[in-house]
């Protein structure tokens, strides 16, 4: 009889410890994520385009956000824990002004960057507009336009 309580009690220790084992696992708390910049920082009324956000402690499954109206995120691509892709859509009938840009990750923690992004009328944005159509003068043109990075177009 001794050896049935011995192994009984043994068993029922051991399927406690094996509950115990999986049932609590650590919680990890992440830090909250930190947006540093956002490139372009600016763009024009009526346009849908990509950006890029630095920052840190970036998660799968982040958010990005525009405040005030008419700038909405149709899709955010997790690159890396310092980098998220966001395609992005001003409405033609958007406010011309500064925006704040935040980055939630989905523990809910989240972070603003203060008049990251500006909203440009299209009226203050210059279009280029071709007046003539010569073919080799359209070529040498397009690769040198290829060739050359502007740094701050603005």
């Amino acid at each position: 009889m001794a050896d049935f309580l011995y192994w009984q009690r043994r068993l029922r220790h051991r399927a406690y410890y094996e509950w115990y084992k999986y049932s609590t696992k650590p919680t990890e708390i992440l830090p909250p994520p930190v947006v540093t910049s956002i490139t372009p920082n600016h763009d024009t009324q009526g346009l849908t385009f990509n950006v890029t956000i630095k920052g840190t402690s970036f998660v799968s499954g982040a958010s990005v956000g525009f405040s005030g109206t008419g700038v909405s995120v149709n899709s955010v691509t997790f690159i890396s824990s310092i980098q998220l892709n966001a395609n992005v859509t001003i409405a033609a009938s958007a406010p011309a002004t500064a925006r704040d840009v935040t980055v939630t990750n989905p523990d809910s923690q989240a972070s603003t960057l203060a008049g990251a992004f500006t909203v440009l009328a299209s009226s203050t944005v210059p279009h280029p507009t071709t007046q003539t159509s010569t073919p080799g003068v359209d070529r040498s043109i397009a690769r040198l336009r290829d060739s050359i990075t502007l740094i701050n177009p603005l």
